[in-house]
């Protein structure tokens, strides 16, 4: 599974628990800071990724 399905899989959860639970429930919650930590982490593979492009062509 990648991190796009992952992403993608939290959110479909954290809909259908904010649906049945409300926002402030310890599901919710809990789905909210997984997305955090799975949008942090995709962040920082794009910044990384830029990086290796700007030495790339700087050669």
């Amino acid at each position: 599974m990648t991190k796009e399905d992952l992403i993608e899989d939290t959110r479909r959860k954290m809909i259908i628990s904010i649906k049945e639970n409300g926002y402030m429930s310890k599901r919710t919650i809990q789905l909210s800071q997984e997305l955090d930590v799975y949008i942090l982490e995709q962040q920082k593979i794009g910044m990384e990724l830029l990086r290796k492009k700007r030495r790339d062509c700087l050669g």
